[in-house]
C-alpha cells in the first residue's frame, strides 16, 4: 500500500509492519484490529458504517453465495493488504457451490497471506475430501485439530464460560473428526475411522450419522455385535428427530 490514502471503499484493510500500519488513515477515519484475522486491521469510514469486506462473510453465512464471490471479487481487485480474510470467505463461498477446486486454490491464497486456524484448514480437508483427495484431506483436519484445542482456552473465566456457544464449539469439532473418520474409512483404515467417529461423538453424542458411520467402521472389523448397537442408537436418534451432523 505504500501509505497511499485510502478513499475507494468504506472499509480497506491493512497489516501491521513492525508496529507501523502500512496505510494511511484519511482524516475522520477509525482504524479497528480485526482480532480474528491476526495482525489485519480495518480503515472504518464512519459517516456511512459500511464494512465491505464483512459483507462477503455476511453473505456466505446467509446463503448468498454467488454474490459472496462478486463482493469478494471487488475487493481483491483493488489490491489491499490483508486479503487472507476475503479469500477465506470466497473460498468458502466456492466450497458451499460445489467450486471445490476453486474453493482450494482460495484457500491456499489466504494461507500464503498469512490466514490461519482452525475455519481455514477444515474446510480445506472437506474440499479434499469432496475431490477425494482423502490423505491430503486428513491432513488438513490434523492441521484443524491442532486449533481446535484451543478452542475454549484452560483458563477461560465462568462468565466467559457461559457467554462462549459451547453447542457450536463442540459441533464444529465434531464436525472435524466426522471427516477425518470418513477419510479413513475411504482409505480402508477402518480402526482409525472408527477412533475418529469416536471422537465425534463424545463432542456431540446426539447426532445419528456419527453412530452409524461408527457402526460401518467397527462392521468392517469384524465387531458386528458393537456395529448393531451403533446401528440401533442411530436409528433411535433418527426416530427422536434428531438431524444428522453433516447434511
Amino acid at each position: 500500500m505504500g501509505g497511499s490514502i485510502l478513499t475507494e471503499c468504506d472499509v480497506m484493510f491493512a497489516t501491521e509492519d513492525n508496529g507501523r500500519i502500512e496505510a494511511a488513515v484519511p482524516s475522520g477515519w477509525r482504524l479497528n484490529q480485526l482480532g480474528c484475522a491476526g495482525t489485519i486491521w480495518m480503515i472504518v469510514n464512519p459517516k456511512e458504517h459500511k464494512v465491505y469486506g464483512t459483507d462477503v462473510e455476511k453473505k456466505v453465512r446467509g446463503g448468498k453465495h454467488e454474490s459472496a464471490i462478486e463482493e469478494a471479487d471487488r475487493v481483491i481487485e483493488q489490491g489491499l493488504l490483508g486479503n487472507d480474510y476475503i479469500y477465506f470467505w470466497r473460498g468458502e463461498a466456492n466450497r458451499r457451490l460445489g467450486n471445490y477446486e476453486k474453493a482450494l486454490q482460495d484457500f491456499d491464497e489466504s494461507i500464503r497471506q498469512d490466514g490461519d486456524g482452525f475455519e481455514i484448514h477444515h474446510c480445506r480437508g472437506r474440499s479434499l475430501f469432496r475431490l477425494e483427495e482423502y490423505a491430503q484431506a486428513i491432513h488438513a483436519f490434523d492441521k484443524a485439530a491442532e486449533f481446535g484445542k484451543n478452542f475454549i482456552p484452560e483458563d477461560i473465566s465462568l462468565v466467559e464460560w457461559f457467554d462462549a456457544d459451547l453447542d457450536y464449539l463442540s459441533q464444529v469439532v465434531a464436525e472435524n473428526y466426522f471427516f477425518r473418520g470418513a477419510s479413513y474409512f475411504e482409505l480402508g483404515e477402518y480402526e482409525s475411522a472408527a477412533v475418529n467417529f469416536s471422537f465425534a461423538i463424545r463432542e456431540a453424542p446426539i447426532y445419528p450419522d456419527c453412530y452409524w458411520y461408527r457402526g460401518e467402521s467397527l462392521e468392517k472389523l469384524g465387531l458386528t455385535e458393537d456395529a448393531k448397537y451403533d446401528m440401533w442408537v442411530a436409528g433411535r436418534l433418527s426416530s427422536q428427530g434428531r438431524q444428522p451432523l453433516v447434511y
